[in-house]
């Protein structure tokens, strides 16, 4: 079944002479369940396009299918109703914040007028086993080592069960030891179910 499918995208920033063409006539296919690697160099449009697709980014041209619903454009929130997350290159995360509250942000769960933790709780603990991760929630993100927060963010994503997940250049702040342990569990996610997009100019990542 296709997922997504992308009609000759088309984003160009500036005027005039200094118009840049970060995307020109782009189409593309998702079938669910695939993994999809986009590659090319710093400056080609692949972080451009990726935040089209996850709407943060209005494209200038073309149309998105999801699940056969066509689509000029959309939000960030649409897109994540829709049933796409991406996790970005840059973190996210409130340093100061502890880990559960930066697995639900802008949307804590409420009893009332009290924050409904053992909730997020029960909700956030099986995502964190299912991707390896044992840190305590009520730890400070900051407190957490690099590789852990990128995980964090990766559970931040995944809580909101997504049926694309995008990962744009997600080992870039990593050392190779920290970036296999995030591929081996980015390899697993499409026997999940989950159809992953996955941004990098490392090829070896890519083959791998």
């Amino acid at each position: 079944m296709t997922l997504i499918k992308t009609h000759h995208l088309v984003k160009t920033y500036g005027v005039g002479e200094q118009i840049v063409h970060a995307l020109d006539d782009v189409s593309l296919t998702i079938e669910q369940g695939e993994f999809v690697a986009i590659v090319g160099a710093s400056g080609s449009g692949k972080s451009t396009f990726m935040k089209i697709l996850s709407g943060g980014v209005i494209p200038d041209a073309g149309s998105i299918e999801v699940m056969g619903e066509k689509f000029s454009s959309f939000t960030v929130q649409s897109a994540a109703k829709l049933g796409i997350g991406i996790m970005y290159q840059e973190l996210r995360l409130f340093q100061h914040r502890d880990v559960l509250t930066n697995l639900f942000p802008d949307r804590e769960m409420r009893i009332g007028p009290f924050i409904a933790r053992k909730k997020m709780a029960e909700i956030a603990l099986p995502v964190l086993k299912s991707i390896g991760l044992d840190v305590p929630l009520d730890r400070i993100v900051g407190e957490v080592p690099l590789s852990d927060q990128q995980l964090i963010e990766l559970a931040r994503v995944l809580i909101e069960k997504p049926k694309l997940l995008i990962l744009d250049e997600p080992t870039s702040a990593l050392n190779a030891r920290e970036s296999k342990r995030l591929l081996d569990l980015v390899k697993s996610l499409p026997a999940q179910g989950t159809t992953v997009l996955y941004v990098s100019h490392r090829l070896d990542e890519v083959f791998a």
